[in-house]
């Protein structure tokens, strides 16, 4: 098949079925990353008249997140072996990848070499301005061979012509192979400073730095799962990834999600004793869950679309009102209307612009240009992000600074993402604080025991009536994002939002001293909403 390609070079429509050949060739050999690869050549070289054109594109957007998830779990987990190696091992590895990319270097400049060696003789070389392109080959060129001259006579001096005139031992022979033989046994690779961390360069040295290579992980794991069931019907594939998912991380925080579609892989797949399995699993560790009630009540499901289908037509209904002018109104009840949806739930963006909408008609230009920034930096890749910055162009507030590119906001904060973080929670009522602080620290536990995460507390307000939980430290922006994200996700084993009013926020370090000297968060959650 590679021989065909390469002899087929003119040939678009035998390169395209060499390239179709070659990628169901990988798939049927479960080698999904090449597969998703010849697929894509087979479409830069298939015309699109080809009848085949729509499944192989097809195919080629199925494999396109399984090979990205697939890529990330192999180099991830390359990158945690090397960090296990010890010091000695790592630079025997650095220096043999040193050696192979000098190799390849030397092995470029050779062809190199050749290539201008194949060319014509000077005497037959081109001439410039008739209609051929002048060679870039040094010895054509008088200014460059003259100073090659030069730079000879300076290093050494002047030479009769003979051979072997560089050695010391001249009556002895060999030939020019040899003499580069013995240059490239003796040109043995060493690592300079810097050279180790710039070879191995993505390996992970601090626990965190680790903790954040499994994360990526267990997440490509879980969607690699998922995937293979949605886009390849593949049950076998969702059931094998996601059992080794929760063998190598049992109790992750993509527990109960992998449980759920392991009940219904093995259910498709006739397996009635695994099915069954994750079915008790459920019930029996999550039974206040959604899926819980799922399995047991067959109206659930039923009765969760009824939901779903009412909480619709309100938004339809509340909508209606600002299509007939009744901003304040549209607006009050968009509010109340979100507050109770818990989540990400699919209509908690559709309410902000609405809001958003209303405020622009009753509280004019700038208020409007604030709520759609506000849209913009809390619902990342919906269509009413789209639709707020489309908003936001028409009334010519894009060339604004957007949330995100560090502006300072009121009370004086500065976002910088890549600064120390803390998180903080912050409680809206009297608690006991020793109480809320011991359910964190389980979840903590639980969730990032690798984490050494620290918890203090503080009190601020004139009156020290505000208490706070601080947890320190994460590394930047990003890490103490995916501890807020984790909280969301697993509700139920950090404080629960229907017993305890409280807020959970991530905080660079600089604006955590600047909340301390003020010993308020005024203005910080609405610098939070625009930039994280």
């Amino acid at each position: 098949m590679t021989l065909s390609l390469n002899s087929s070079r003119q040939n678009q429509a035998q390169k395209a079925e060499s390239y179709l050949t070659l990628a169901g060739l990988f798939f049927e050999e479960e080698n999904f990353v090449k597969a998703k690869s010849y697929y894509d050549s087979t479409l830069q070289v298939m015309p699109p008249t080809d009848e085949r054109h729509a499944s192989i594109q097809t195919y080629s957007n199925n494999l396109t997140d399984i090979a990205k998830y697939l890529e990330t779990i192999e180099l991830q987990d390359s990158l945690l072996a090397i960090s296990q190696l010890s010091d000695k091992e790592k630079q025997e590895l650095a220096l043999s990848i040193k050696k192979e990319q000098d190799d390849q270097k030397r092995q470029a400049a050779l062809a190199k070499a050749n290539s201008a060696a194949n060319k014509p003789a000077i005497g037959n070389r081109p001439v410039a301005g008739r209609g051929l392109k002048s060679s870039s080959f040094f010895a054509y060129n008088d200014k460059s061979v003259r100073r090659g001259e030069k730079e000879f006579f300076r290093t050494w001096g002047t030479r009769s012509l003979e051979d072997d005139w560089r050695r010391s031992n001249r009556n002895s022979t060999g030939s020019f192979a040899e003499d580069i033989a013995e240059e490239e046994e003796n040109d043995i690779p060493t690592l300079e400073d810097g050279d180790l961390d710039k070879l191995l360069q993505g390996v992970p040295k601090t626990k965190n730095e680790i903790e954040t290579a499994h994360l990526k992980i267990r997440e490509a794991m879980y969607n690699l799962g998922s995937l293979f069931r949605e886009r390849l019907e593949r049950n076998d594939k969702t059931t094998e990834v996601l059992e080794e998912l929760n063998q190598k991380y049992p109790s992750s925080n993509y527990e109960l999600d992998s449980w759920y579609l392991l009940h219904i892989a093995y259910k498709d797949l006739s397996n009635a004793t695994k099915a069954q399995e994750y079915f008790d699993k459920i019930v029996q560790k999550y039974p206040t869950t959604n899926y819980a009630k799922l399995l047991q009540d067959p109206n659930f499901a039923k009765e969760f679309l009824d939901e779903e289908r009412r909480l619709n037509m309100q938004y339809d209904q509340i909508y209606g009102l600002f299509t007939e002018g009744k901003y304040a109104d549209a607006y009050q009840r968009s509010q109340q209307a979100a507050i109770k949806l818990l989540g990400k739930h699919t209509l908690k963006p559709k309410y902000a612009l609405l809001m958003a909408m209303c405020i622009g008609n009753t509280k004019g230009k700038d208020a409007y240009i604030g709520d759609l920034k506000k849209v913009i930096a809390s619902y990342p890749n919906t269509e009413e992000q789209k639709r707020a910055k489309e908003i936001l162009r028409f009334l010519g507030g894009a060339t604004a600074q957007l949330p995100g590119q560090g502006k300072a906001a009121s009370g004086g904060f500065k976002y910088n993402e890549k600064d120390l973080h803390y998180v903080i929670v912050v409680f809206n009522q009297n608690v006991k604080l020793n109480d809320n602080k011991i359910v964190i620290a389980d979840y903590n536990q639980k969730y990032h025991k690798l984490d050494r995460i620290r918890i203090t507390n503080i009190y601020l307000g004139a009156k020290n009536e505000t208490p706070v939980l601080v947890m320190r430290r994460f590394k930047d922006k990003g890490v103490a994002m995916r501890y807020f994200d984790g909280v969301q996700k697993n509700l139920g084993d950090f404080l629960d939002p229907n017993v305890v009013d409280y807020d959970i926020l991530p905080i660079s370090q600089g604006n955590y001293r600047q909340v301390l000297r003020a010993k308020t968060l005024k203005g910080y959650k609405d610098f939070f909403e625009l930039n994280y």
